[in-house]
């Protein structure tokens, strides 16, 4: 599959298609229990908890939510074949969304919502929090785990998750065609702190996937970690660091041996400020998270990725590093850095761009500092 300006044409008309229906059905039905005027359906959910949004899934494979509507989810929530859950009104602003919460004590070890490998799921237009300044970090409680072929995630909030991450799309090693695009992901665990504070924003497995125009804030973990795919396009996303800090702000890993062929990361920007920074800015290949005295799943090979016109600005202790990618293709990468000076390994004038020809080849821009950055280069942790 190939991602183009017709592509997006197309999805935006459906789009557009699918809001007109809304208005339709609103004005035969009246308007419902939507807000800030907008006609909406009558048959909207107003609030409750998870059962609430259970219950209307099974009875009609629809979830529409009222605009503004809250709901405690004290149990997941999960999807099958072609379900949909929305705000009616498809309300771009968090505060007209409907907003599905982990509820206060939560005892799930599970993410909130939840699709994994089933096919044409469509989640919009929703708020997603995972209560983290209430609930304690529980590993395994991503905001929504969503993987199935041809999945679409648009217009998300997803904010707070208890978990590792909070967009967890890499479950599925079969994924084909998911789509996660336009959603604004923010203040997702923590960079400093005890046991394992942090999170990642996306986290994504999936062949022919079109990952785009999200805006990624103060993620802590990584930002947007690619896992494999092939023919994936992961475009024009926002990562920045204004409140927190993290580790990498776009990484293909290495972890489950990846083909990433065909596979493309361009024109995203990486961004920090305001005296927060982030270790690694765009890791090809997790061989900085590599120990070589205890190798395992980080000290694996990937082949095939392309990284090529991402630019950021900001302080950064590494800004480009190749190692652990075969037949990669990196180029017209602009990252106008500033040294974060507690950055281990670091050698004067070499930290920018790096390569490690040891454990990487392809194509690369000329200049690249030739070094190895195995753990524990990436540290220090907890800083």
């Amino acid at each position: 599959m190939s991602w183009n300006n017709g592509v997006v044409k197309t999805l935006l008309a459906r789009a557009r298609a699918m809001y007109l229906g809304a208005l339709v059905i609103a004005s035969v039905a009246g308007t419902g229990c939507g807000g800030d005027g907008s006609p909406t359906a009558s048959t909207c959910l107003s609030g409750g908890n998870s059962d609430a949004i259970i219950n209307a899934l099974a009875r009609a494979g629809v979830a529409e939510l009222c605009q503004g509507a809250a709901f405690s989810a004290d149990k997941p929530i999960h999807l099958s074949d072609g379900q949909q859950i929305f705000t009616v009104g498809y309300p771009a602003s968090t505060s007209a969304q409907a907003l599905i919460q982990v509820a206060a004590g939560a005892t799930f070890n599970e993410p909130m919502i939840q699709t994994y490998t089933a096919r044409h799921v469509e989640i919009r237009n929703v708020h997603l929090d995972g209560n983290r300044g209430t609930n304690p970090y529980t590993y395994s409680q991503a905001l929504i785990a969503v993987a199935g072929d041809s999945d679409v995630l648009d217009g998300v909030t997803a904010t707070n998750t208890a978990g590792l991450s909070a967009i967890a799309a890499a479950d599925n090693p079969n994924c084909d065609g998911l789509r996660i695009t336009n959603n604004h992901i923010a203040d997702n665990g923590f960079h400093t702190g005890s046991g394992t504070p942090w999170a990642n924003g996306i986290d994504v497995r999936c062949s022919d996937a079109y990952v785009a125009y999200n805006e990624v804030r103060n993620a802590t973990d990584g930002g947007i970690s690619f896992y494999g795919g092939r023919n994936t396009v992961i475009e024009q996303n926002l990562v920045v660091n204004s409140e927190r800090s993290a580790y990498s702000g776009i990484i293909a890993a290495d972890l489950f041996a990846g083909d990433f062929t065909g596979s493309i990361v361009r024109n995203n920007t990486i961004e920090t400020c305001c005296s927060q920074h982030v270790h690694i800015a765009l890791a090809i290949g997790t061989h900085p998270w590599c120990d070589d005295a205890n190798p395992a799943g980080d000290c694996q090979f990937a082949t095939g990725v392309t990284f090529e016109d991402n630019n950021g600005t900001g302080t950064y202790g590494l800004g480009v590093v190749v190692d652990g990618m075969y037949n990669a293709t990196v180029q017209r990468n602009n990252l106008a850095m500033t040294q974060w000076p507690s950055q281990a390994c670091q050698v004067t004038n070499e930290n920018a761009y790096v390569v490690n020809l040891a454990h990487a080849s392809g194509t690369f821009d000329p200049g690249y500092a030739n070094r190895q950055v195995h753990w524990p280069c990436l540290g220090p942790i907890d800083q």
